[in-house]
């Protein structure tokens, strides 16, 4: 969805590369039923998306072996990460939207959105936090609050 290489990614692959990544955040390895528990699947569901991401030189990934992601699947997991933090964020503070319904929404936003169009969300929010007015390229967006 994201990439640009010859390699498509499904949202499924992006959701397990930023799953992969997140649990590398707080775990020195990343374990096959740590990715499980994360994305609320069984873990012979992982073991295959596994393989096809280890295919596609996504992840490094062996049976029984811990799992990492390789250059181009980390490039990947970064950019969703950084996508679903933007819209959790735009939702939560901006839209007023519970955390629970923004976490769950922003992760299925977050496949969909182009890069410009984040880059001006993100523009949207850094002026709404500092509560200035954002004016060019087609953004106006003025705080009457």
């Amino acid at each position: 969805m994201i990439s640009s290489s010859p390699k498509p990614t499904t949202a499924i692959m992006e959701d397990y590369l930023k799953a992969i990544f997140e649990i590398g955040l707080d775990n020195k390895v990343v374990r096959v039923r740590d990715i499980a528990a994360r994305m609320n699947v069984k873990m012979p569901a992982v073991t295959g998306m596994l393989k096809k991401l280890d295919h596609l030189n996504l992840v490094d990934y062996e049976k029984y072996g811990y799992v990492e992601l390789k250059p181009e699947g980390r490039e990947i997991a970064m950019e969703m990460h950084r996508r679903h933090n933007l819209l959790t964020v735009f939702l939560t503070t901006v839209l007023g939207v519970a955390d629970k319904v923004a976490v769950e929404e922003a992760c299925r936003m977050e496949h969909a959105l182009s890069r410009s169009t984040l880059e001006r969300l993100s523009r949207l929010v850094a002026a709404f936090r500092s509560g200035r007015s954002v004016k060019g390229e087609g953004i106006f967006f003025e705080l009457n609050i």
